[in-house]
């Protein structure tokens, strides 16, 4: 019988899930454990291996692939996309990289656009291809720049940061977010054009449309709609990652030792979740894009006392309906790990898609998807 875990709605009462369920996959790609790998709305998906760039379709099938130089680097959407970039380098010496070509390709390989000499030495792709920023400078410093460029690889602003921490844009490609150390967390749109201050952020997700952004900091989580504060929900937990619905109806936060829903709109926490033994812990959190279902990856941490090697190994992915009831659980077993392992992500059909190091896979629910 799977590991027992509870689920406490504060609406209602403490509710211990004893399930066995019998998750089926749709399917599972294997892969180096220094691949990485990303997964597209459709399930479409692409690896890069050390000297291999390899896409696949949503049965698993290879449909392209090509070798990798030493000196190009792969740029992939956060959280998924239709769209990689390839950012190829001058030679592979560390203290002289200096940026050749940027290619923009599609999921089947095919390149969409060449910028030649681009001004930039690292690159956040939009997740629908219809927007690239480049930084030209380095993160962390006092000052640099980012360039924008519109869908056919046209720079069209380039304004200047400071202290730029790394950014992400919404999955329509019509919002920039990112970090500073000086001024926060700031918004831009597509065109280059300053558009929100969200002030101190650390973790922090956004809306399918950009319009609605979750950030936690300092024990709160802060939610904005439109640039404006609408709520804040104290919380002691250390937060590591923040989850937003697509269409902005449903954020979260998870922590080592619980996880939160809220809605928005509402006063206090819908479904709050934690594990039942120590050795638990929560690494990723996702919203599905029905405001029905949410999921959490969990590793089972060995403890200190085991060897490096032999601490990591066995995690879970969790479903969870936002009533607090346990619908699906994958138990997960896995060679190597890092921080953010499992790594939970809803797919545009209600699958959910597990990434550990060395495979992914593909979860079909246990359940008949409501679509109202």
């Amino acid at each position: 019988m799977n590991r027992a875990w509870i689920s406490r709605v504060v609406a209602g009462v403490a509710v211990t899930c004893w399930f066995s369920l019998g998750v089926g996959a749709d399917r599972q790609l294997a892969y180096e454990p220094t691949a990485r790998i990303m997964v597209g709305p459709a399930g479409q998906s692409v690896t890069a291996e050390k000297r291999k760039l390899q896409f696949f379709d949503q049965t698993g099938k290879t449909i392209a692939g090509r070798d990798l130089r030493g000196n190009e680097l792969i740029s992939f959407p956060v959280g998924g996309g239709d769209v990689i970039g390839i950012l190829r380098y001058n030679d592979n010496a560390p203290t002289t990289l200096t940026p050749v070509a940027f290619e923009l390709s599609d999921l089947a390989g095919n390149q969409l656009y060449r910028i030649e000499q681009p001004k930039f030495s690292s690159v956040v792709v939009s997740p629908a291809g219809n927007a690239v920023v480049g930084l030209e400078g380095v993160e962390g410093l006092p000052e640099s720049t980012l360039h924008f460029y519109d869908r056919q690889g046209r720079e069209i602003a380039s304004p200047s940061v400071e202290f730029y921490q790394g950014g992400r844009f919404s999955a329509d490609g019509s919002t920039f977010v990112f970090a500073t150390a000086r001024e926060g967390v700031l918004a831009y749109t597509s065109e280059g054009k300053a558009a929100a201050a969200f002030g101190k952020g650390s973790v922090y997700d956004l809306s399918a449309d950009g319009k609605l952004i979750a950030i936690w900091h300092g024990g709160s989580l802060r939610v904005y709609a439109e640039g404006k504060r609408i709520a804040a929900y104290p919380t002691d937990e250390s937060v590591r990652v923040v989850a937003v619905s697509t269409n902005g109806a449903y954020f979260g936060w998870a922590g080592p030792r619980r996880a939160a829903v809220y809605a928005k709109g509402g006063d206090s926490v819908i479904c709050e979740i934690t594990p039942v033994t120590a050795e638990a812990n929560f690494r990723s959190l996702a919203l599905d894009n029905y405001g029905k279902y949410f999921a959490v990856g969990v590793d089972i941490d060995a403890g200190k006392n085991q060897l490096p090697e032999q601490r990591h190994l066995h995690g879970q992915a969790l479903i969870y309906t936002h009533a607090g009831g346990l619908i699906l659980q994958k138990d997960l077993d896995y060679e190597e790990w890092n921080a953010q392992i499992p790594a939970v992500q809803f797919l545009a059909d209600g699958s959910l898609v597990v990434i550990t190091r060395h495979e992914t896979h593909f979860l079909q629910m246990p359940v008949q998807r409501i679509d109202d």
